[in-house]
Formats: C-alpha cells, structure tokens, sequence
C-alpha cells in the first residue's frame, strides 16, 4: 500500500476495544476487533461516512501481499483479510456488506486465522 496517492484507512467500531492502525512504511498494522477500510479520501471535516468514498483496487495483472501475525488470536477468534464489492457509505455508517448480509455482495476470502488454524483462498 503507498499512502502517498491520497488513500488512508478509517476503522469502523462495533466493541469496547479500539481499532489502532501504524503506518511505517510499507508495514501495517491493525489491533482492536472490529472492521477496517481502505477509503480514498477521508473526511476531515466531521462528516463521517456521508463523505467517505471506497478505494477500489484494480488487482488485474498485479500482485497483493501480505503477512499476518495471528499469534495473540485465541481460540473463538478470527482474524481475516478479505475483499468485498461495496457500494459507497452514507449518513448510516460504512454500508457493510458481504455474502452473508440481506443486501449480499462479492467477496472474496484471502485469509482466516488464529493461533490455531489458517485458511487461505
């Protein structure tokens, strides 16, 4: 991920522990247990998801890597990374969807891991 074109990350929280992200260079890293999103833009002026817009990656022809260090994901735990096909957020959040959700989109599985298992697409 190069930040340097304009994208950055904006976390949506479900629980009591917070999503941090530290971006050093080409390493990232994400602790808390709720969601993260690559957004193109973000919203500096309050507004919250109404003016937050989706990065779409276009992968075709390239290559996307990455390393997860699941040792500290107990069982009844599960840390993926996965792709999804979402529509733009609005007034009521991030507009979450995935194959499970009433309004289903694409996804696709890269990894789901914890100290225990790794599943992989």
């Amino acid at each position: 991920f190069d930040g340097s074109v304009g994208s950055s990350f904006i976390a949506e929280e479900f629980g009591t522990q917070r999503v941090t992200v530290d971006s050093l260079g080409s390493m990232l890293t994400i602790t808390g247990d709720n969601r993260l999103y690559l957004v193109e833009r973000p919203a500096r002026d309050g507004l919250g998801w109404v003016m937050q817009r989706y990065e779409r990656l276009n992968l075709l022809g390239k290559q996307l890597t990455f390393s997860m260090d699941v040792s500290n994901v107990g069982c009844s735990c599960n840390a993926a990374v996965y792709l999804v096909g979402m529509d733009f957020p609005g007034s009521l959040g991030s507009a979450y969807c995935d194959i499970t959700t009433p309004a289903p989109c694409a996804e696709l599985d890269l990894a789901e891991a914890n100290a225990h298992a790794f599943q992989s697409a």
